[in-house]
């Protein structure tokens, strides 16, 4: 399923940093949109770093839950294989990107996120939900709905878009 935008890609990249980022420098208020790098320190996170990270977190997940399996409970399956990283503009780190299948109905596609901040790591689930795609022009226009969650299903941000542009936060 290569027919998402690469653009829109790009820029849920740069949507999940920034989702992150907020989240660990809530109360600061300023609105300059970079100023988190200056007090934060961004690193590459390995295959093996990831990987291991996921792992642990789903075991402790799991064991919290334990008592309530329910079918509506929210899965990921990573392709381990589909490891891959992209440059964070601004800093000399890359996004660590992994595709995963979450058990849901629909047009997804979904990603896990990883970044170490301060050397902590973080992950996020992204997933689109594709509304439409112009075809002969792949590239430029997508229409869809991206979701950010935490690996356990918790929801984080959301945020529509309409042609290849994230237009509203849902």
């Amino acid at each position: 399923m290569k027919s998402f935008c690469f653009k829109a890609r790009i820029k849920a990249y740069q949507y999940f940093l920034f989702i992150l980022l907020f989240l660990l420098n809530c109360g600061k208020e300023e609105e300059t949109s970079y100023y988190f790098l200056e007090d934060n320190v961004i690193e590459t996170v390995s295959a093996s770093e990831a990987k291991s990270h996921f792992l642990k977190s789903q075991d402790m997940f799991k064991s919290i839950n334990s008592l309530k399996s329910s079918k509506k409970e929210f899965k990921i399956k990573p392709d381990w294989k589909s490891f891959r990283q992209k440059k964070i503009y601004h800093t000399d780190a890359k996004l660590s990107i992994v595709d995963v299948n979450i058990n849901r109905k629909g047009n997804f596609k979904a990603y896990l996120f990883f970044v170490k901040v301060n050397g902590k790591m973080k992950n996020v689930v992204f997933s689109l939900w594709n509304n439409s795609i112009n075809v002969e022009n792949e590239l430029d226009y997508i229409d869809a709905l991206a979701f950010f969650n935490k690996t356990n299903g918790n929801f984080l941000d959301a945020y529509r878009i309409e042609d290849g542009l994230y237009t509203k936060r849902m």
